[in-house]
């Protein structure tokens, strides 16, 4: 097989990848879902972590990759471990307080602010159009 024709097959497999990467993320309601939030589909995102993380495909490594960058730059934050104990976890928000040994709304209040932050990072329109390429 010449080299013309292994690019060939590269640019192909690159383009169905790209397909099925947003009829996927179009399912999840991530993409060009008028009715959600930024805040909500990044809690899409955070709640499908565990899920992508198992995943072998370059979306997915690339949506585990950000998502484990946001929390990186959240390590100063002392209650950053919410989002694993909440999203990846599946705890309630009572149980998190008790595991961080805060009070429930604090508990609430500081997870919605890191999904907030989170948010303009894995919701945003760069963020997306980088998938899809």
């Amino acid at each position: 097989m010449n080299e013309t024709r292994i690019k060939q097959i590269i640019a192909e497999t690159a383009r169905e990848t790209a397909k099925t990467t947003v009829l996927q993320l179009k399912a999840a309601g991530i993409l060009q879902d008028g009715g959600k939030t930024a805040y909500e589909k990044t809690e899409t995102l955070l709640r499908q972590y565990t899920e992508l993380s198992k995943v072998d495909q370059p979306y997915a490594r690339r949506v585990v990759q950000e998502i484990d960058d946001c929390l990186a730059g959240a390590a100063d934050d002392p209650y950053a471990d919410v989002i694993r104990l909440y999203y990846f976890g599946g705890l309630t928000n009572e149980a998190c307080a008790d595991m961080l040994c805060c009070d429930e709304r604090t508990c609430r209040r500081n997870r919605k602010k890191l999904v907030q932050a989170f948010s303009s990072r894995l919701a945003s329109d760069d963020f997306i159009r980088e998938l899809l390429l």
